[in-house]
């Protein structure tokens, strides 16, 4: 695809078109088992979606089979007699799987699409379920081979691009070749009639579907695989050769120098050193204010002195995923080169038991001043936040700024894995993060961030203690962070929003489009806060 077509696409799409640096680095940084293809190779799966029909039963009856231009007019007959023979529902998750069509690849992955009447946000999430569940029924067919495998626009070609990395991702790096699954590239299914804005849409979200599958890849590597150095130096390799993108590893020296105590208190127990990575990138006009992200990083969790129980410990190589997010979806805005400045800053750190580490009941001096009785040192994500946090509305001044972190168990017992917590203290910024969740599928629930909360985090030793007791425990994290956005007369002086993710980190099973493991959400609704705030 040319470049003078790309920019036209980009008009149409009205999203920064991804340059020829750009999406070379994007092929060549792919995280995901699927790589998007890079030289024309016989096609071996094609995924094509029909919508829901209620008259099933009644004669004469034939789906309304979606594939439309992208299909000849044959085939598409044929396959629709087909359908229709079989009884085809086209309801969500229903498949068929047909073989050796005339002119068509061997094999043929059919799935419902449901109510063609629905909104646009129930369409891409449509698309997404059909695009895994048709990827699934083709990769049955390939055991440790390659495979090449199309996707029509199933809908939503920007969800279908999406699902098309996502639902192909397999972290086995660490396994015998023999144990891998099957290698995949993937492409949109192109031809003489494709729709141009369809093509570049569906381009678009496989780099979207690529940045989760990163985080899901950063959260999944042991942790002695992914300390503290070894993570700020693979953020760097991948950011730094980014269009307008510059990348700052900083360490302890630079910490102590900036008063970062609450940060340093949590890595004193480790042989670790921490580090402190500071993303900057700068898309949009000079004078245009940032938008800033702070990401937990965590690399590994025990407790420390308030130590974990052993029973799912091992999961805490991931409490380092709002870091992994906020690193994979820079990758994503530069590889867009999305219109806009965002900085992102991420502290990273282990939080272990020694002789060295912070005790329950030290007092720790923040970078704002504020004095914090570490009560319990397994709350240890607010206390590098808070650093981070002030940290970057000082020295950025940015519009908005938006923490990501695993940063509560209360999440998951108040919203479960379905929604993430936001505790926003602006109604316009709610409205861009729900919207943009919403647009993903990975959508947030707006929890409150008030200050009657506050009376659980006083301390008699300093001015805040760091965990408020077992009731409200999410709400009284967000208040702690809350202290650490700088204030002006009682104002805020940056659109600020906390994003617990704690009961979106990990997943048990394969439903869906996302395999067992680590999710690597919500990466693709930070691209879309980032869209949003780019228009």
């Amino acid at each position: 695809m040319s470049i003078t077509r790309i920019a036209r696409i980009a008009r149409i799409a009205r999203i920064a078109r991804p340059g020829r640096l750009a999406l070379g680095h994007a092929r060549r940084t792919l995280s995901s088992s699927a790589k998007l293809a890079q030289i024309q190779r016989p096609v071996d799966g094609l995924v094509i979606g029909a919508y829901e029909s209620p008259k099933v039963s009644e004669p004469g009856y034939s789906p309304s089979l979606l594939a439309g231009s992208s299909l000849p007019d044959s085939a598409r007959e044929n396959i629709c007699k087909i359908l229709a023979s079989a009884r085809f529902k086209g309801e969500s998750k229903e498949c068929r799987t047909l073989y050796n069509l005339e002119g068509l690849p061997p094999i043929v992955s059919v799935v419902g699409l449901g109510k063609a009447d629905a909104d646009d946000n129930q369409r891409a999430e449509s698309a997404r379920v059909a695009a895994a569940t048709g990827a699934a029924s083709i990769r049955s067919h390939f055991k440790n081979s390659l495979a090449h495998i199309e996707f029509d626009a199933l809908g939503s070609p920007l969800a279908s691009g999406e699902a098309a990395a996502l639902s192909t991702y397999a972290f086995d790096k660490y396994k015998q070749p023999k144990s891998r699954d099957p290698v995949l590239s993937v492409d949109f299914h192109d031809s003489v009639n494709a729709d141009a804005e369809h093509e570049f849409a569906w381009r678009v979200g496989f780099i979207q579907g690529s940045a989760q599958n990163m985080a899901r890849k950063f959260a999944d590597t042991p942790a002695n695989l992914l300390t503290p150095a070894i993570f700020s130096q693979q953020a760097k390799n991948l950011l730094e050769y980014l269009p307008h993108t510059q990348v700052h590893v900083h360490g302890m020296e630079w910490a102590a120098r900036n008063k970062m105590g609450a940060f340093l208190s949590v890595g004193r127990g480790s042989d670790e050193p921490v580090k402190f990575v500071e993303v900057v990138y700068s898309g949009g006009k000079a004078d245009e204010q940032p938008l800033a992200l702070v990401g937990k990083g965590v690399t590994f969790d025990s407790g420390g002195i308030s130590i974990k129980p052993s029973t799912d410990m091992a999961l805490m190589k991931g409490d380092m995923t709002g870091a992994a997010v906020v690193i994979s979806a820079m990758w994503a805005i530069a590889t867009l080169q999305l219109p806009i400045n965002v900085v992102a800053s991420i502290p990273m750190t282990e939080n272990m038991p020694s002789g060295k580490a912070t005790k329950p009941g030290d007092l720790v001096t923040a970078m704002n001043g504020k004095t914090i009785e570490v009560d319990n040192t397994d709350a240890e994500g607010r206390l590098i936040l808070a650093d981070a946090i002030y940290y970057t509305a000082t020295a950025h001044k940015p519009h908005s700024l938006l923490s990501l972190s695993t940063l509560t168990g209360a999440i998951d017992v108040a919203l479960g894995s379905v929604f993430g917590g936001a505790f926003v203290n602006n109604d316009d910024l709610w409205k861009v993060i729900e919207d943009s969740g919403k647009r993903s599928g990975d959508r947030f629930w707006r929890m409150p961030l008030d200050d009657a909360y506050k009376p659980q985090i006083r301390s008699h030793v300093a001015d805040l203690k760091n965990v408020g007791g077992r009731s409200g425990g999410s709400c009284t994290a967000a208040i702690f962070l809350k202290e650490f956005v700088p204030q002006e007369n009682e104002k805020p002086l940056v659109q600020f929003a906390h994003l617990d993710i704690a009961s979106l980190m990990h997943k048990r099973d394969s439903s869906g489009y996302l395999s067992a493991g680590m999710t690597g959400r919500p990466t693709r609704t930070v691209i879309e806060i980032a869209k949003a705030f780019a228009k």
